[in-house]
């Protein structure tokens, strides 16, 4: 009798545990989701809502009908998002940051599932604090939540490390398990190539999961494995087999293209091995919501490891997040250069490593837990952005000041300028937001423009790319209704004796052929725009 009435007074304790999790998270979710709101445009996104809406709207195919720098799965993603929605830009947003709180649920979770011998209070703390931090981190802040391809694949390889750390490898389910971890594996390295490398931890968690078990049947969880990775990258290989070429040269021969882009106008202390270090030091750990979160793992982890005698179960899993923590980590120096988005892949397993690790000393002694709420405390604290934080909840009381709202009116604006036509635009996300018709030639933005001349006349036809020196060849039969420019003026030009001239062969098109010049005045963009209009 008393036995059953703990039970249920321990049953009940975790329901009202689970509860505050979940509304703390709620919590912290809409305040992720305002922050996303109004982060400022990123000419990085123009890429990704571009191509999609070019699939949802003409029924175009990244690599097949147009030059294309990414894993294509996205693409199919968002053009279904926008089956449903013509505010892209905020349809893509929402979808990211829906992501982003996912993260933070599964990371909180994962939390709480290591601390599950511990009291429900304690549970709910940890949970909490290890979702605060990922969300509040600098570079949650500044990444999470763009229309670009990071938080998707994050939130499939937490899915993934869910159903392997909950996994019974005895059971009649491990089969089906492996091949579903597999596939969600393949649909993360299909939105964004880096997140490949999470296979290697998989398989060897697998490989080393039991010594009880024997080795056939592992080998046969590492196979199933592939094989699911392979159904979710099934997308990716169809338009790979259209057109296979045109497949590496984004996915590949674009990044040493656009490594000789960065070395032509100078950037050279993020180019190399020691200079991506330097980069992560004073840009990265340079800000103490960063470095005190990296200083939890570089320290506590090792002395865990080394001095604390753990079961089997707790070792493994906190050996496996040790490897996804280091393997996304060091994804993030693959590319050249480095930039801060890129280590955003790695900060939810970083979290949650320090957290496991903390877990051991606790089981050694309750003594240490108030120097753990300390570092949380810590963490968080410094992490937080008070004003930022405010800004994201003035957004949400009044959304006509977010960034997508705004975009999206600056569409419509240009509509009713010229309501027929394509627009020629090195921002593309602007004219589509309006309904209006862009060159699919021009569906990365700047990117594809930035790096053409680099091609020889020859590549550019063979993978679909467009220079300056083309230009007047592509707009003699299409002429564009507008010119959309003064967007890309604070950027890189097309060598270190021109920068911020990207778009000047646009504007000199544009003068040349009678168009007129209006500059428009924006709250998303602080120079003034050139619109060019007949």
């Amino acid at each position: 009798m008393f036995k059953e009435s703990r039970t249920d007074t321990r049953s009940q304790q975790l329901r009202v545990g689970k509860t505050i999790f979940l509304f703390f998270v709620a919590l912290l979710g809409i305040m992720a989701f305002g922050r996303a709101m109004q982060l400022t445009l990123s000419h990085d996104e123009h890429q990704f809502v571009a191509s999609a809406e070019l699939l949802s709207k003409h029924s175009f195919l990244p690599f097949v009908d147009y030059a294309y720098f990414h894993m294509p799965h996205l693409v199919f993603i968002y053009a279904l998002i926008f089956q449903f929605t013509d505010y892209l830009l905020l349809g893509a947003r929402a979808f990211e940051a829906l992501c982003m709180v996912g993260i933070a649920f599964l990371v909180g979770h994962l939390a709480m599932i290591a601390y599950r011998e511990f009291s429900s209070m304690i549970r709910v703390v940890v949970g909490v604090a290890a979702a605060a931090i990922f969300i509040f981190n600098p570079i949650t802040a500044y990444t999470g939540g763009r229309a670009w391809n990071h938080d998707l694949p994050i939130l499939l390889t937490l899915l993934a490390s869910c159903l392997l750390l909950n996994r019974q490898s005895r059971s009649t389910h491990s089969d089906w398990r492996s091949l579903l971890i597999g596939f969600l594996l393949g649909i993360a390295t299909g939105v964004r190539l880096s997140f490949a490398v999470a296979l290697v931890p998989f398989g060897i968690y697998l490989l080393l999961d039991s010594k009880s078990i024997p080795l056939p049947r592992r080998l046969k969880q590492i196979i199933l494995l592939g094989t699911g990775s392979v159904l979710g990258l099934l997308p990716s290989i169809a338009i790979f087999a259209i057109d296979p070429m045109s497949f590496i040269f984004g996915n590949y021969s674009y990044q040493t293209l656009n490594t000789s882009y960065y070395v032509l106008i100078q950037i050279g202390q993020i180019m190399v091995p020691l200079g991506k270090v330097a980069y992560f030091g004073h840009s990265v750990l340079s800000d103490p919501g960063n470095g005190l979160l990296f200083i939890g793992l570089v320290l506590i982890v090792p002395l865990t490891i080394l001095v604390i005698k753990r079961n089997r179960e707790s070792r493994q899993s906190l050996n496996f997040l040790c490897f996804m923590a280091f393997f996304l980590f060091i994804s993030a120096f693959g590319p050249t250069p480095t930039h801060y988005q890129y280590f955003y892949a790695s900060i939810p397993f970083v979290v949650l490593t320090v957290v496991y690790a903390l877990e051991s000393w606790l089981r050694v002694s309750k003594v240490y837990l108030w120097a753990c709420l300390l570092y949380v405390a810590l963490m968080v604290g410094l992490s937080i952005d008070l004003p930022e934080l405010m800004n994201s909840v003035m957004v949400l009381s009044n959304f006509q000041q977010a960034v997508p709202i705004a975009v999206h009116s600056f569409g419509d604006r240009l509509k009713s300028v010229s309501p027929e036509g394509k627009v020629l635009t090195l921002a593309p996300i602007f004219p589509l937001e309006g309904g209006l018709d862009i060159y699919e030639d021009f569906a990365t933005g700047p990117f594809m423009w930035r790096t053409a001349p680099l091609l020889t006349e020859s590549k550019r036809e063979q993978y679909r790319v467009i220079s300056q020196y083309e230009l007047d060849e592509l707009l003699e039969v299409d002429q564009p209704s507008l010119l959309l420019t003064g967007l890309e003026d604070q950027f890189d030009g097309f060598n270190l004796s021109d920068i911020g001239g990207l778009e000047v062969p646009i504007d000199i098109y544009a003068s040349d052929h009678g168009y007129q010049v209006e500059y428009l005045s924006t709250s998303f963009v602080s120079n003034p725009i050139r619109l060019w209009t007949r």
